[in-house]
């Protein structure tokens, strides 16, 4: 990993961090104390949680973007450079923890509009779902589309719900431009496991373009 940083020209404390990171992946009690509050407060949710179901309603979920497209999204210019930053090593730490075989079980939600050409270019959204598929390869991750018709753009804002086996016990409601607001009271977390049923009975496994 060390190599495969240098020769992307990685500064050298976002590569002792993601090192640092990747030796500890497997540890389930593990919270990066480098990021912002939101993001340690996901990380603890996340590391408490049976299930983690994210929806995405247009764009591909941060946590299994390639660099590319992340790239064509900080391109916009609509993100601060240093937000940038953050999140792409937050995506990182998160891909390295992904592939466990135990733990966490994720179920990634995603709107018909994130397979369309208007983030970034037709190459970069090929690479991008081919990536896809191979996440879905994986033991604890799934990723499903939802159709339009079923859900349209704007109807159902982006969120990611936290469940134990006794049901959910908070949700993060994001901003499209970043930052979340996170709920632990009964009325929005009934809310929400409503809102992630629907979605989960109208998603389509291997929908891909």
């Amino acid at each position: 990993m060390a190599h495969i940083l240098g020769v992307l020209r990685t500064p050298y404390t976002v590569r002792e961090h993601l090192i640092y990171l990747a030796r500890r992946s497997h540890d389930r009690d593990l919270i990066d104390r480098a990021g912002r509050a939101e993001d340690l407060l996901h990380t603890a949710f996340e590391r408490r949680s049976a299930r983690v179901t994210e929806w995405s309603p247009s764009l591909v979920p941060e946590a299994l973007q390639t660099a590319e497209y992340a790239r064509a999204l900080r391109d916009t210019g609509l993100f601060a450079p240093e937000d940038a930053d953050v999140g792409c090593l937050l995506r990182t730490a998160r891909q390295l923890a992904l592939p466990d075989k135990t733990g966490t079980q994720y179920a990634f939600l995603m709107g018909e509009a994130a397979t369309r050409l208007d983030t970034c270019t037709a190459d970069v959204l090929r690479d991008q779902l081919d990536q896809l598929r191979a996440w879905t390869r994986r033991p604890r991750i799934s990723v499903r589309l939802v159709p339009s018709a079923n859900c349209p753009p704007g109807l159902v804002e982006p969120f990611t719900l936290y469940e134990r086996r006794t049901g959910a016990f908070a949700v993060a409601v994001r901003n499209r431009l970043g930052g979340a607001l996170y709920l632990t009271n009964p009325a929005a977390l009934t809310t929400y496991e409503q809102a992630a049923q629907g979605l989960r009975r109208h998603a389509i496994e291997n929908a891909w373009p």
